[in-house]
């Protein structure tokens, strides 16, 4: 019934009230219709659950006569109905498969862009609307496309959830550097380690993917946001599936840790874990599952972390030892080197339980907005009252309701 809703929202707004009334919605002008519950109105849109637990904002003006009349008498119940859906980009129903991606405008530097490395030649360059991509000499020219194309389609998804990152990418695009080897990365590696200072925390003979900071000189010179990602092209898990590259949607947790660099840790606070689990939010809502394999820093192994298999299930079997009581306060103190599988399953249900309703979205973003403001990250309080919450624990306590829910999936 796509003519008649005005924007989709993810499922997990909140709970239906017990006397929830599934009834027909009818689009006037195509005929089509739906089963959904009334959750509330305004003068032009009413918004309605589905049973899957998905809410949906509708026109009025598109409603059939017998939908207009429901309306005359229906009321929202204060306790249960959302807010209204969010504007701007986070209300375009547009993410990773539904984006048009435009190659006609992609531009391809001839002779290539001076780059500046002088250990490694890059022959082959792609500039498109957010990212600058080039590959050594081996590498071909359709694969650059390939991760190309699915890097912008992985940038919208990430803007209709993070609206704000499209100021971040005005004059500047991030590089994403295809290296064919391992010579060829050692190489670069080298360079970087160098020129930027930053090469030695890597062990670029056994890379697979690395994060590479730019020092500000060269960043402003080549227009490049301050932080890239490399992808090794002779190792087959970079290559595994040219529709989605594995482990390309680490991109996205880069460039959400760039918005967040000036959030300083709080003490034993900081916003690292949440980084990483909004990696793994975005994989899962671009491939519908987590594909990439998840390692530990406490060595621990969780069937279900680790093969690819759903999350959501996974995590709600932990939760039914009592002992594992996930929170707050605990994704935000958990260091990503060490963290175990539910520090990093709670920090990926966070983003869940954000991301699938509107008002929550918002609070997360105003939240994430204040911390860059105040340079600092906020602590379990500060992420109680920007959701609502009275205390960290009335915030835990809901968090691991959702978790346990049919929401949760």
């Amino acid at each position: 019934m796509k003519s008649l809703m005005l924007c989709a929202l993810a499922a997990g707004a909140l709970c239906s009230p017990a006397s929830a009334e599934f009834r027909k919605w009818t689009d006037a002008a195509s005929k089509r219709s739906m089963e959904a519950e009334f959750v509330s109105q305004t003068d032009a849109k009413v918004t309605v659950r589905l049973k899957d637990g998905k809410a949906i904002a509708l026109e009025k003006v598109r409603l059939s006569k017998d939908d207009q009349e429901y309306l005359k008498t229906a009321k929202t119940d204060p306790a249960t109905a959302p807010a209204a859906p969010v504007s701007g980009a986070a209300a375009r129903p547009i993410g990773f498969n539904e984006a048009k991606i435009d190659k006609r405008s992609w531009n391809r530097p001839a002779p290539p862009k001076d780059l500046k490395v002088t250990t490694v030649d890059f022959p082959v360059q792609v500039e498109t609307p957010h990212f600058f991509l080039a590959g050594t000499p081996k590498v071909r020219a359709e694969v650059i496309d390939i991760y190309a194309e699915s890097a912008e389609r992985l940038w919208t998804q990430l803007a209709l959830f993070v609206p704000a990152l499209t100021e971040m990418f005005k004059d500047k695009r991030m590089a994403l550097w295809l290296i064919e080897d391992r010579d060829a990365n050692v190489k670069f590696g080298n360079w970087v380690g160098k020129n930027m200072g930053n090469g030695s925390t890597y062990t670029w003979d056994r890379s697979t993917i690395c994060y590479v900071n730019f020092s500000e000189d060269y960043a402003a010179a080549q227009k490049f946001l301050p932080a890239a990602r490399t992808f090794r092209m002779d190792m087959k898990g970079n290559m595994r599936n040219l529709k989605w590259p594995e482990r390309i949607h680490f991109i996205a947790g880069d460039i959400f840790r760039i918005y967040l660099d000036p959030v300083k840790n709080n003490d034993d606070y900081s916003l690292n874990l949440i980084e990483l689990g909004f990696a793994y939010y975005l994989e899962l809502e671009v491939c519908g599952n987590i594909t990439t394999e998840v390692t530990y820093g406490g060595g621990a192994s969780v069937e279900g972390f680790r093969n690819g298999r759903a999350w959501p299930a996974t995590i709600k079997n932990l939760l039914k030892n009592p002992v594992v009581k996930p929170g707050i306060g605990k994704i935000l103190k958990a260091e990503v080197s060490k963290a175990e599988p539910m520090d990093i399953g709670a920090a990926f249900a966070l983003m869940h339980w954000s991301f699938r309703d509107p008002a929550r979205s918002k609070s997360f973003n105003d939240l994430l907005a204040t911390a860059i403001t105040d340079t600092e990250a906020p602590d379990p309080a500060a992420f109680a009252k920007a959701f609502g919450f009275e205390t960290a624990e009335a915030f835990d306590a809901a968090l691991v309701a959702y978790m346990k829910s049919d929401q949760f999936k």
